[in-house]
């Protein structure tokens, strides 16, 4: 039996952009979503609000392109901001370098024992599971990020045609 409702959604990248945006010419390093109108909208706003505006989520969008739990392949435009450093309860900042993506469930689970840290130097977020779960593996998502798995290049390697 088909579902009578489905969720739609088109997830922005550089290179569907043209067909949003087809009289501009978007270049995938300067992309600007279309308008400039979220270039001067606060990204750090503290306890004075919990929900993520838009201009923090397309932040997040861009940084962790998809959910960040380990294993879960829910793309940017299926999940929500989360408080990931620390919770919302304990006291969270709703900062832009503190937020993370969470599909639904995940972000479920990081109220119940899951905890998240973010890495100073890149800003991806980990996910520790509660101690008894813990079985030493990975804490970070690689389904967005494949080019974090490819050996580092080595200096005699250069493609040459």
């Amino acid at each position: 039996m088909r579902p009578t409702s489905r969720v739609r959604c088109r997830c922005i990248n550089a290179q569907s952009t043209s067909s949003f945006w087809p009289r501009q010419s978007v270049a995938p390093d300067t992309l600007t979503f279309g308008t400039p109108r979220f270039i001067d909208r606060p990204l750090y706003l503290g306890r004075s609000k919990r929900l993520a505006t838009k201009a923090q989520r397309l932040l997040l969008y861009n940084r962790d392109r998809g959910c960040t739990r380990p294993g879960c392949t829910q793309a940017a435009c299926r999940c929500q901001a989360h408080h990931a450093n620390p919770s919302w309860k304990d006291g969270g900042l709703t900062d832009a370098p503190d937020l993370g993506l969470g599909c639904g469930p995940d972000n479920q689970l990081a109220e119940l024992g899951w905890t998240n840290t973010i890495d100073p130097t890149t800003g991806r977020v980990h996910w520790h599971p509660p101690p008894l779960m813990d079985t030493g593996s990975d804490t970070l998502n690689h389904h967005f990020h494949p080019e974090e798995l490819f050996p580092p290049p080595q200096p005699g390697d250069e493609d040459s045609p």
